[in-house]
């Protein structure tokens, strides 16, 4: 399309004097001043609002030679400035551009302003000008300082962590990482930022696999949509293959769109040795405990049916003490055995559909020696209807028996224990609640961990081993459910356990 000079609008012609109002008016609207220098006299004219700038009076200034501009600038920029006013006067063709402080007798704060110049021709006379424009770029400089300062602390912070640590963003490229983690991939002194996993993979081809890998990873994170945990061996030039622990943490914008990705690492490999030398350790321990037990059941159950023990109750007794140690010791086994077994990995749960409550009552009916040892009234509250989880009942049976067994040895003698099935939405639960002594809130995370009791100590009043409710936690897990509590000191506590909620299987009927 083309413009029809004759239906522009006229626009009026403005005299010299209303242009250099205007000229002056844009100036500090934009906050600028400038100076022109004429090389052949030397006279550099300063404009009235670069004047206002270096606290002179609003007017225009002349100085008589160019390196009179240093007498405004910091001592410590006055050197690099002076090197960069010769450049011009040697060079007088060449743009230029500086930076520079300006001389205060306020030493708290300083002022930043960057000069722009250009040459032309200009006047009647058409001598040769040098024209440069003068911002005020303080703020901008603090904010430039405030950046490096934050990428400093924010590097020294990533530096600090003893693992690797790498921020991607949303399309996989690297931002930033860390000391720890360039080395292990060798990759010191490769420009990573900006490049993928796969690129980076170019550069090492021992961890060309390893980085690669973590491609796959990230997604895996992305597609969850929260923080995942994982372990990976990442195999090192020296021969080593360290062990990992990874913890992934996806970012998203207000919208749900992808952001960035933060990557964390934590060597393992030493606390991974330790796991499995304890997991040796308690297999041995426990067939080793095992073996002996066997024959003293036996004899004593032997010495039971002599016919001294009618004659002589108080050898009766002692027998009888015997047999209740013996069970002790093989209930201890029994769980060493399964913790080292649901610890390893080791166990394959064979699950099907089981109604909630059904599960509930077995294990009630194989607590009567709980009930007969602490003497407690036990209540099971059933759900209106028929509660469906896919466990293997072997185990879940033995979590809730952990749990009902903690719940009758810390209630005191005579009182109620609850234990209460229904369904919320799409999760199944069992409730057990007991009124003994509580759990301080420091303890109750605590608690869930192997070897660890509340009541510590040779003195404690308690007996047990410190793995019961984490072998009920590791099973519940393993069930794709969990396992909460609830406690108040001197009121009581309650454990509930929660699992996927299914449907009801298909009615079979046999011929």
């Amino acid at each position: 399309m083309k413009l029809d000079k004759k239906s522009l609008p006229a626009v009026a012609s403005l005299e010299d004097g209303e242009s250099v109002q205007l000229l002056q008016a844009v100036q500090a609207a934009a906050r600028l001043g400038y100076w022109i220098w004429t090389p052949e006299s030397g006279e550099v004219v300063l404009s009235s609002h670069l004047c206002e700038m270096l606290g002179l009076e609003p007017r225009e200034v002349v100085l008589n030679d160019l390196e009179k501009w240093l007498t405004f600038v910091h001592p410590d920029d006055d050197e690099r400035v002076a090197r960069s006013l010769e450049s011009i006067v040697a060079d007088v063709a060449a743009p230029f551009e500086i930076t520079h402080r300006l001389a205060s007798s306020d030493e708290t704060e300083s002022r930043h302003i960057r000069l722009r110049g250009w040459q032309t021709f200009s006047g009647a006379d058409g001598q040769e000008r040098w024209v440069a424009s003068v911002q005020d770029v303080s703020e901008e400089m603090r904010e430039s300082e405030l950046l490096r300062n934050e990428h400093y602390w924010l590097e020294t912070l990533i530096n600090a962590v003893p693992g690797l640590v790498c921020i991607k963003d949303a399309q996989g490229r690297w931002i930033l990482a860390n000391d720890y983690d360039l080395e292990l991939f060798d990759l010191e002194g490769v420009d990573y930022k900006g490049k993928t996993d796969a690129e980076l993979a170019e550069y090492s081809d021992f961890h060309r696999d390893a980085l690669r890998g973590c491609i796959r990873t990230d997604e895996i994170a992305w597609q969850k949509g929260s923080l995942s945990r994982g372990v990976e061996r990442i195999p090192r030039s020296d021969g080593t293959t360290p062990v990992f622990e990874t913890v992934k943490v996806p970012v998203f914008d207000a919208e749900g769109r992808r952001k960035g990705l933060v990557v964390v690492g934590y060597d393992i490999t030493e606390r991974e040795q330790t796991e499995r030398l304890k997991d040796e350790f308690l297999s041995m321990v426990s067939h080793e405990l095992r073996t002996p037990l066997t024959p003293i059941r036996g004899v004593l159950g032997l010495l039971q049916a002599h016919p001294r023990c009618t004659e002589e109750p108080q050898l009766a007794d002692m027998i009888v003490l015997a047999q209740r140690s013996c069970q002790r010791l093989q209930r201890l086994i029994e769980r060493l055995l399964t913790f080292q077994t649901l610890s390893s990995d080791g166990e394959r749960l064979e699950c099907q559909s089981y109604n909630l409550d059904d599960v509930v009552r077995s294990t009630i009916a194989k607590s009567t020696h709980l009930q007969r040892k602490y003497d407690f009234v036990l209540e099971h509250q059933c759900s209106e209807q028929p509660v469906w989880v896919c466990a293997d009942r072997h185990y879940l049976e033995m979590a809730l028996g952990i749990i009902l067994g903690n719940a009758a040895k810390f209630s005191p003698p005579g009182e109620t224990i609850e234990m209460t099935v229904g369904c919320d939405d799409d999760t199944a639960y069992v409730s057990v609640t007991d009124r003994g002594p509580g759990i301080p809130e420091e303890d109750l995370e605590r608690i869930f961990e192997s070897f660890v009791q509340v009541e510590g100590g040779p003195s404690r009043p308690y007996e047990g081993t410190g793995l019961g409710l984490t072998i009920a936690k590791m099973v519940v897990e393993v069930l794709d459910g969990e396992i909460c509590v609830d406690s108040e000191v001197n009121r009581g506590s309650t454990f509930t356990i929660k699992l996927p909620l299914i449907e009801a299987p298909p009615l079979t009927f046999e011929k």
